[in-house]
């Protein structure tokens, strides 16, 4: 077994309102080796997060640590971070070089108003006292590089908004590994990524695990990324640790109620509904279709400096779907792959550059024709989606 590098004792942290108390984590205990990725799964509000916000002192108000220990081993000695204030030099300098977050959102951990490049750089700077702007320039490159991002010389002078969910997510952990941490925590990294997008970000974690040697705390609902990077899994309910071992135990068998439960979910989401397709099929031969998207493209132009050449980027190339009433009809795809941008074209929100949308109610017949989008923001009809 590799070396102990984060214990998690007893610990019970709380919030405090003017009605009640609500004790969000209760004796929770784990230990994190170094090397290792351990992950923390359970429901939405099970107290994943908070603890993980507790072992790097960035509890929410009111919240607060009622007892217990959150034990760091660094170069032979320990440190509890328990005593440690959360505003403290020594508290800082812990998770400005030795821990590094990666949040579930990463728009709300990149500024919309600061290039890429300067927003790691920033973060090369905290880390690398002294740095020169070349120096620092060369490795934020080196970074992008690292985490697999194409074309990193030019999307260094990017703005968040304009890279897809999944480069941006890459850009947040160029900049959490900047430090080359002892402890990556990853809060749902990869919830709001494409399955595509999802296992390139896993694949990279694994890879740049091997190469600084960090340990990952993993925060997540999703069982099949558990399976997939880690070593050892501890399951939460409602504030509490329910169960933890070795992740083949904890899936093939589970002993808690708990998590027998969330694993039967998991299998239960993998079985067609047979009831469904039969109730669609039905929907299909009886009724006129509710929407009908025919040829519908949409053309951006690229942003360009004064007197370039224009340069124009197909989103969406001659789309065509059917819609009827009471069916649920799922668009996927990678990031960029157009499935926002057709989703705005249909309600009118970006103009498309050609095709034809069809709405039919019992009421009335709209024939949308999308060169004409001032008639139907106008429409009542559409009032509220546009």
């Amino acid at each position: 077994m590799a070396d102990k590098i984060l214990e998690v004792k007893s610990l019970n942290v709380s919030f405090p309102t003017t009605m009640e108390t609500f004790h969000a984590v209760k004796d929770v205990s784990f230990d994190l080796y170094r090397g290792e990725t351990l992950s923390v799964i359970g429901e939405s509000g099970s107290g994943k997060s908070v603890t993980t916000s507790a072992v790097l002192q960035l509890l929410d108000r009111p919240g607060r640590i009622d007892s217990g220990e959150i034990i760091f081993h660094h170069d032979g000695s320990k440190v509890d971070i328990t005593d440690l204030e959360p505003r403290s030099e020594y508290m800082r300098n812990l998770r400005r070089f030795n821990f590094s977050l990666v949040s579930q959102e990463p728009m709300a951990a990149l500024s919309p108003v600061h290039t890429v490049g300067d927003q790691i750089k920033e973060v090369l700077c905290l880390v690398e006292p002294g740095i020169t702007k070349q120096a620092a320039h060369a490795r934020a490159v080196e970074l992008l590089e690292q985490v697999q991002m194409p074309e990193p010389e030019s999307l260094i002078n990017k703005y968040s908004f304009q890279l897809s969910g999944g480069q941006r997510q890459r850009v947040v952990i160029a900049m959490a590994i900047a430090s080359k941490p002892d402890v990556l925590i990853a809060d749902e990294p990869t919830t709001a990524l494409d399955v595509t997008t999802q296992a390139e970000i896993l694949d990279l974690f694994a890879k740049l695990q091997k190469e600084i040697g960090m340990a990952i705390l993993f925060i997540t609902h999703d069982l099949g990324v558990v399976a997939q990077i880690s070593d050892r899994v501890v399951v939460m309910e409602k504030g509490v640790v329910v169960e933890q071992g070795d992740v083949r135990q904890i899936f093939e068998v589970p002993e808690h109620p708990y998590t027998v439960k969330l694993m039967n979910s998991t299998r239960a989401l993998e079985k067609p509904s047979l009831i469904k397709k039969a109730f669609t099929d039905e929907r299909r031969e009886n009724n006129t279709p509710l929407l009908k998207v025919d040829h519908v493209t949409k053309v951006f132009e690229k942003p360009t400096k004064l007197f370039q050449k224009k340069e124009f980027m197909t989103a969406v190339d001659d789309a065509n779907l059917v819609l009827h009433a009471g069916e649920s009809l799922g668009i996927v795809g990678e990031s960029g792959s157009g499935k926002s941008t057709l989703g705005r074209a249909i309600l009118g929100m970006s103009p498309a550059t050609s095709g034809n949308i069809r709405y039919v109610d019992e009421t009335q017949d709209v024939d949308i024709e999308l060169a004409d989008y001032k008639r139907v923001k106008r429409d009542p009809l559409f009032a509220t989606c546009v």
